[in-house]
């Protein structure tokens, strides 16, 4: 039973037990005054009906209104609730995930006839905000904090390391770290760094990402290169200058020789400059 089922029922037993027996000591404190007051016997009567008829009624239907209105849902199942939908929306293979809702004990929403609801409202990297509402019998809304720690095994460095290093299989390792810690994100694929250069150097056991790491110059600053634009099945290519180095999937600017303009594009595995339209 739930705790504010609890004291619905110790509520309605105290009040329908004790107002009964109120009628029936005014019944009998009337009856004995019978003999000796003829006109206090008329009174007694009328207040028998008054009590019986009018008092009572009205008296049993506030404290079942009173009783019903003292129902809360309580925090705990607000925050299970909240937890269970911040688990599904951040839940991912291979993260280990821990989520507790922030909800102020004070907190006191009417009790809910039906199963609560529950939608994500806003998410950041280390929180979630959901929201709980209820249908029925008196609607309600609100908004749950809930505070996500995930951790991962993610790529680190074996080894202090100089800029320009070429990365292989020895120079890296795993390690167990905090998500919400690596604010410049992190990897977990040996094939995204093994094969590419250190952009600075950094030290051992420092968690990777792609903006310590860059693919081999495929083009350098002043090389003549091929500029390529697709739209639907027409591609039109055209000669210019680069303005920079880069590898494989990486930006870089480039002089059209024939338009004078400067224009960004991604260099692909074969050298080439795309250029989106």
């Amino acid at each position: 039973m739930k705790e504010s089922g609890v004291r619905r029922f110790v509520d309605r037993a105290l009040f329908f037990t004790i107002v009964p027996l109120l009628v029936l000591m005014n019944f009998v404190m009337v009856k004995t005054g019978k003999g000796r007051h003829m006109k206090s016997q008329n009174i007694g009567k009328l207040l028998d009906n008054l009590t019986i008829y009018i008092l009572l009624p009205i008296m049993l239907l506030t404290v079942w209104t009173y009783t019903y209105a003292g129902e809360v849902t309580s925090v705990a199942e607000i925050s299970d609730v909240a937890e269970k939908k911040a688990s599904e929306a951040l839940l991912q293979p291979g993260i280990d995930l821990r989520v507790s809702a922030k909800l102020d004990e004070r907190v006191t929403m009417p009790v809910c006839d039906q199963e609560l609801d529950a939608k994500v409202h806003s998410r950041s990297a280390n929180a979630i905000s959901v929201m709980v509402h209820c249908s029925a019998p008196q609607p309600w809304t609100l908004y749950v904090p809930v505070k996500a720690e995930r951790s991962a095994e993610v790529l680190v460095l074996a080894s202090s390391l100089g800029v320009g290093t070429l990365l292989t299989e020895e120079h890296i390792t795993f390690k167990k770290r905090d998500l919400g810690s690596l604010a410049y994100g992190y990897l977990t694929h040996p094939d995204e760094v093994i094969g590419k250069h250190l952009k600075r150097p950094l030290q051992a056991g420092w968690a990777l990402s792609n903006q310590d790491i860059q693919s081999p110059h495929l083009i350098k600053r002043g090389d003549t290169v091929t500029l390529i634009a697709k739209a639907g099945p027409v591609e039109v290519r055209a000669v210019g200058k680069a303005l920079s180095n880069a590898g494989a999937d990486e930006r870089i600017r480039v002089e059209n020789f024939s338009t004078r303009r400067v224009v960004d594009g991604t260099v692909t595995l074969s050298g080439l400059v795309e250029v989106s339209r």
